[in-house]
């Protein structure tokens, strides 16, 4: 827990979540032990990217009919996703758990580290 935020009189506890990938193909998952809401996702490479496509998905507990892409961007010269007011509650962790993954190829091309920070809160 990192920060408070008064939410109509309520204090709301902030979590963030950090996953690294160094030079290899990025295949992270985040998930959540309870129900939670996504603030933001700030995505940050060492280096700017050259090629591929940085794609976040909503992985439904519900099965693969109701996964949704949250974010697909075209990595050409980017070194920094930052994507506000997400919106998303996720279902915490057992039969209905959600999941955010994320992926990205970071082939030879590009090999740089990313990091990857997921802004949260318990409603």
């Amino acid at each position: 827990m990192a920060d408070i935020v008064i939410a109509g009189g309520i204090l709301l506890p902030i979590h963030r979540s950090n996953f690294t990938s160094a030079a290899a193909p990025v295949a992270e998952v985040f998930t959540a032990n309870a129900p939670c809401e996504i603030l933001e996702i700030r995505i940050h490479l060492s280096a700017a990217a050259t090629a591929g496509t940085f794609i976040v998905t909503l992985d439904s507990g519900n099965g693969p009919a109701y996964d949704c892409v949250l974010s697909s961007t075209a990595m050409a010269a980017v070194r920094d996703i930052w994507l506000t007011n997400v919106g998303v509650t996720l279902c915490g962790a057992g039969t209905y758990g959600d999941a955010l993954n994320f992926g990205w190829a970071n082939d030879v091309q590009d090999e740089k580290t990313v990091g990857i920070e997921v802004v949260w809160r318990t409603p």
